[in-house]
C-alpha cells in the first residue's frame, strides 16, 4: 500500500465582539463552519462607555465570539472585502438577528489543519479510518516470513487487538471533536467487545448507571 500523504489546509480564526447575546456556546453553520460564543469582554467599555463586566445598570459590555473554518470557507471569509458586514450577514441568515460588529480581529494560515488521503484499496475516507481504529476494513497484506532467529526470553503477551485514537485517524481530522469522536468510537468497540466475551462465556453485562 502506498504512504499516507499529509494534506494542509487552509485555516481562519475570527474574533468579533457586538452588544447582541446569540445565546450560541457552539454552532456549526454555514458561512462559518464554527462559532463559538466565549463570553463578555471583560474590562471592555460598555455601551454608555464605562469600563467593566456591566456599566450603568442594565447596561453590559460587548458579547465576544470566536469563529474558525479550515478549507474553502477559510479561504472565502479571508478574501472578503469588508469583514464586518461578512460577519453581520452571516449573522443575520444563520441567527435571524441583525447585529452591528464593534470589533474584529481575523488570523490567517495558509496551511493551519490537516488531513490524510486515503489509502490504495480502500474506497472511502471512512473505510480508512475504520480500519485504523482497529473497527473494520481491508486487512492489510501479510509481511513474508522472516528468516528464523535464535530464541530469545519470552516476553509479556502483546494485546491481540490495539485501538488508536486521536483526530488523525477520525472523521474530523484537525479538530478537536475528531479526538472525542475517535475516543467515543473505540470505547463503544471496547464495550462491545466485553459483551460478547461474556455472552459467550454465558454472562449478562449491564451497562449505564447502576450498572
Amino acid at each position: 500500500m502506498a504512504a499516507l500523504a499529509r494534506v494542509g489546509h487552509p485555516f481562519v480564526l475570527l474574533y468579533f465582539s457586538c452588544d447582541a447575546d446569540l445565546a450560541c456556546g457552539y454552532t456549526v453553520c454555514a458561512p462559518f463552519q464554527k462559532i463559538v460564543q466565549m463570553g463578555r469582554a471583560k474590562g471592555a467599555k460598555g455601551t454608555d462607555g464605562k469600563k467593566g463586566a456591566k456599566g450603568a445598570k442594565g447596561v453590559k459590555a460587548p458579547m465576544v465570539y470566536m469563529i474558525y473554518s479550515d478549507g474553502p470557507t477559510a479561504c472565502k471569509i479571508a478574501r472578503a472585502r469588508d469583514i464586518r458586514r461578512y460577519i453581520e450577514d452571516g449573522v443575520r441568515r444563520v441567527f435571524g438577528v441583525q447585529i452591528t460588529v464593534r470589533e474584529h480581529k481575523l488570523i490567517y494560515w495558509d496551511s493551519g489543519t490537516h488531513y490524510f488521503t486515503p489509502l490504495e484499496g480502500f474506497e472511502t475516507r471512512e473505510a480508512h479510518i475504520a480500519a485504523l481504529q482497529g473497527i473494520a476494513g481491508p486487512k492489510a497484506p501479510k509481511a513474508p516470513k522472516a528468516p528464523k532467529a535464535p530464541k530469545a526470553p519470552k516476553a509479556p503477551k502483546a494485546p491481540n487487538v490495539i485501538y488508536v485514537v486521536g483526530e488523525a485517524v477520525s472523521a474530523h481530522q484537525g479538530w478537536c471533536e475528531g479526538a472525542l469522536e475517535s475516543v467515543e468510537a473505540m470505547l463503544a468497540a471496547l464495550t462491545e467487545r466485553k459483551r460478547r466475551f461474556h455472552r459467550g462465556r454465558g454472562l449478562v453485562v449491564r451497562c449505564g448507571a447502576g450498572a
